[in-house]
């Protein structure tokens, strides 16, 4: 059996396909073209993963929960008060009630979601906003988060219904 050897000079570093490539020393900026480009996609999500303050939930089914429902991530540092969750679809549309519960400032959390919702395609109500309440529209549903706090705890009430038809 022939075994052939292949010698590399680190001094002298070159692409090789075959005898008859002419285009082998061509591919080398290509391939780091796409490496570039795969970094370029990959990198921010990279980052986000590294500083975003959520646990992830998994995505809705049978059993899911309000905030599965609502595709939102639950903050770090919060735990979903079962007692207040509801969820009641009907012809004119979704209804649903949830509520977390946890330690936290009011306006770090509230910009947390805030920048969530805008992503998800919800549009910021400023009419309807004010004080501890903040009022979301996309499609023909409404969400509202109201922002309450119990001593230590901050509690964070979601409110999804369809839009009323005027």
């Amino acid at each position: 059996m022939k075994t052939h050897v292949t010698k590399f000079d680190m001094k002298k570093p070159k692409l090789v396909s075959s005898k008859d490539d002419k285009a082998g020393p061509l591919r080398w900026p290509i391939w780091v073209a796409l490496a570039s480009l795969l970094l370029s996609f990959i990198a921010p999500l990279m980052a986000t993963a590294q500083t975003a303050p959520l646990a992830v939930i998994v995505q809705a089914g049978e059993d899911s929960s309000p905030l599965d429902l609502l595709q939102l991530p639950l903050h770090q540092g919060f735990i979903l008060n079962d007692d207040y969750s509801l969820v009641f679809d009907k012809p004119e549309g979704r209804i649903i009630q949830a509520q977390i519960d946890g330690y936290g400032d009011e306006a770090t959390v509230r910009q947390f979601y805030h920048e969530t919702l805008m992503a998800l395609g919800w549009q910021l109500d400023n009419q309807r906003t004010e004080g501890h309440h903040a009022h979301y529209a996309r499609d023909a549903e409404h969400l509202s988060l109201e922002f309450l706090r119990d001593e230590d705890v901050l509690m964070i009430r979601f409110y999804l219904h369809p839009m009323e038809k005027g």
